[in-house]
């Protein structure tokens, strides 16, 4: 019994033929991007001196004044915010405190931070009575951002070679 396979053969050569039409005349051609996001980028400078007012007289009537910097750096045109937070023995009102970390934290030392050499205004987070943040734009280039430290004069406290510290932290979002 002879099968007839003609249709299938058929087929086959038309599937091949089809092909090799599809393969061998004309050129398609198409596009595709190329791109890149570049985000806003800022960054503080990550070695921010201590801030050292040195010796404090309590009774000289002059207060203790220091400057020190941030370093910031954002991409040009970048809106960013630097904020100083009270510091961690803050308890209240406008000063912050430098306390004596040995002590029981009842001998405490009043200082403020400020954005200008004059001493007026003051630079905090927003959120508490220390003052306002700073809002700057970024230049693509690292910004130098003074901190002006005050410490008041005539402020009774304990003696005797006593170190007092705070720690502030600074938040910069962008």
């Amino acid at each position: 019994m002879k099968k007839n396979l003609s249709p299938f053969y058929g087929f086959i050569v038309g599937l091949v033929s089809t092909t090799v039409v599809w393969a061998g005349t004309g050129n398609v051609t198409t596009q595709f991007e190329v791109s890149v996001t570049i985000p806003p980028v800022c960054h503080s400078c990550v070695n921010v001196p201590n801030m050292y007012f040195g010796d404090y007289n309590p009774i000289s009537g002059s207060p203790a004044e220091i400057v020190n910097a941030i370093n910031v750096t954002c991409s040009a045109g970048v809106e960013y915010v630097v904020a100083l937070d009270s510091g961690v023995n803050y308890s209240g009102g406008t000063y912050r405190h430098l306390v004596d970390p040995e002590g029981d934290g009842s001998n405490i030392l009043q200082y403020a931070l400020y954005m200008d050499p004059d001493y007026k205004n003051l630079w905090g987070d927003g959120t508490s009575s220390h003052g306002a943040p700073y809002y700057g734009t970024g230049k693509g280039t690292t910004e130098i951002l003074n901190v002006y430290g005050q410490i008041p004069p005539n402020q009774i406290m304990a003696v005797g070679g006593k170190n007092y510290r705070d720690s502030i932290t600074i938040i910069l979002s962008y």
